[in-house]
């Protein structure tokens, strides 16, 4: 199951959380790392970015994986898509997890206004559940650090 966590649950998970996020660093960053920690915790907390917990509940509460979202606004064309901005899982999650996370996260975005999800990875293991529940994984996300091209 995914839950959209609040300001009080990410600070009592906050070390399960952090632990997801030092563990699958994520795919750009022009920050050290402790900062970009704490950027991600002081957005969480203030509600610039959602933190979501997958979990399930055979025995005892047990975290299945982290997702952060947040809204990105096209400028031009004024959609407004849902941004998974990191996903991580401490296991290998099945493939009803992935569908019913997803389909979580479409409600929540539709409820929000947004006419799509949006997402960038470099794992071939998310680009090929991608391509399996429906995605487009044909475009590609291209960063140039400009120091590089001077």
């Amino acid at each position: 199951m995914l839950v959209r966590l609040i300001p009080d649950q990410i600070s009592k998970f906050w070390d399960v959380i952090k632990y997801a996020l030092e563990n699958s660093p994520p795919l750009t960053t022009d920050i050290s790392w402790d900062s970009w920690i704490n950027e991600i915790l002081t957005s969480a907390m203030s509600g610039g970015i959602e933190v979501w917990a997958s979990y399930s509940k055979v025995k005892e509460f047990k975290f299945e994986g982290v997702a952060l979202t947040s809204f990105e606004i096209d400028k031009f064309i004024k959609k407004k898509s849902l941004l998974i901005y990191y996903i991580f899982t401490y296991q290998e999650a099945a493939k009803s997890s992935w569908i019913n996370g997803l389909k979580t996260l479409a409600k929540y975005a539709e409820s929000r206004g947004c006419h799509r999800i949006i997402a960038y990875s470099n794992i071939p293991e998310i680009i090929k559940m991608c391509d399996a529940l429906g995605g487009d994984t044909s475009i590609r996300f291209i960063t140039f650090n400009i120091g590089d091209l001077i």
